[in-house]
């Protein structure tokens, strides 16, 4: 049984069609297909739609070649029913994916409009999955690297997706996700099949309950979860980057650390650069008082020098001063001759003697007199 189809329309476009979607067109919609084998483009199949199970199919024509194997393709299996179609159209319309699998929940946000029944050619094979998104962004945000803005999803209802294509999508880098629906769900959205008859409504009714079943949370498993090159790297730079912090935060919790050892230590600084500022004052006088004292103590230690050596160690100006100090005392001992002479002088004026000689007598004893004082 084959569960997908394509149509050809009069413009040449080709559109790919699941069954049910087909029954549903030509029942309710009043649309008539023509429809191929999406493997063998030029092979007509008609539709085929079991109203007990309520589940539709396409087969080839009798008389085609292909007609009398059963595993002429890869699509073979039990056609496409109701609640897969149903689960498949409320899936594709979401905008938003709360994917959960075991202990993650990953965040999807959908770009544009999902692919029903996308086509994958993968490793010589061909591959359709259920519903494929194009992603722009996910939380957490790394899966959105990790998966190349991408993600398929199958719909698990009584048949698992194969293991090989499982492998083939992880080995391209595609991330594959099976929802699991349980049976107590297929049976309150899927049709009813004790009716015979049911209308258009009745199967967009179901559709929409189940989106917003699915607008909460979509629950199953990974098949394929893979890795891109620019992920790894990416992992590689981030390992990098919290190492760096990790070593940053050590560095910022020493430094922490020293300035509650410093703060305390700056505060004891200031209060001591507060008690020796007078202190410099005083230095800078005692300073000035000792150089002070250097200087006597300087012209003492030259004195005792001179005394010690009787004079011959003066220097020239003390030398100079003594000797002028010495010519006074010289010149007050003349002095003092003179007037004594002077007085011989008038004393001699009112002798007897003396008025005998007087001019020549006065001559006489002042040249004696100078005579004297030269040779002293």
């Amino acid at each position: 049984m084959k569960t997908l189809a394509i149509v050809k329309k009069a413009d040449g476009e080709v559109r790919r069609i699941s069954a049910f979607q087909a029954y549903r067109e030509e029942r309710f919609q009043g649309k008539r297909h023509v429809y191929f084998s999406i493997y063998y483009p030029d092979e007509e199949m008609t539709l085929v739609y079991l109203k007990n199970t309520k589940t539709a199919f396409f087969r080839y024509k009798k008389g085609s070649n292909f007609a009398v194997s059963k595993n002429n393709s890869p699509d073979n299996g039990e056609g496409e029913s109701s609640i897969h179609y149903i689960a498949k159209e409320a899936l594709s319309r979401l905008t938003k994916l709360t994917l959960v699998s075991s202990q993650t929940t990953i965040t999807a946000f959908v770009s544009g409009k999902a692919t029903v029944e996308k086509r994958f050619d993968l490793e010589n094979k061909t591959y359709f999955a259920d519903v494929y998104f194009n992603l722009e962004r996910t939380e957490p945000k790394e899966y959105r690297y990790r998966w190349y803005d991408q993600i398929a999803l199958e719909i698990c209802i009584t048949h698992k997706v194969e293991l090989e294509k499982a492998a083939d999508f992880e080995k391209n880098i595609i991330p594959l996700f099976e929802v699991t629906l349980p049976k107590k769900t297929c049976e309150k959205f899927d049709l009813d099949k004790a009716k015979s008859e049911y209308s258009d409504n009745e199967i967009e009714s179901r559709i929409v309950n189940m989106q917003k079943m699915f607008e909460k949370q979509i629950f199953g498993c990974f098949l394929s979860n893979p890795f891109s090159m620019e992920y790894l790297e990416m992992q590689r730079y981030k390992s990098e980057i919290d190492k760096f912090k990790s070593k940053r935060d050590e560095i910022y919790d020493i430094v922490k650390n020293l300035e509650q050892i410093v703060e305390p230590l700056g505060i004891r600084v200031a209060d001591i650069a507060q008690r020796v500022e007078p202190l410099d004052v005083k230095t800078i006088d005692i300073t000035q008082r000792i150089e002070s004292l250097d200087a006597k103590v300087a012209d003492i230690e030259q004195r005792a020098e001179y005394l010690s050596t009787g004079g011959t160690g003066l220097c020239q100006g003390q030398e100079n001063l003594l000797f002028e100090n010495d010519h006074s005392i010289l010149d007050q001992e003349k002095l003092f001759k003179t007037k004594c002479s002077c007085t011989e002088l008038q004393y001699g004026e009112n002798t007897s003697v003396g008025k005998k000689d007087t001019k020549r007598g006065v001559l006489v004893r002042l040249s004696n007199w100078i005579k004297r004082v030269l040779e002293k």
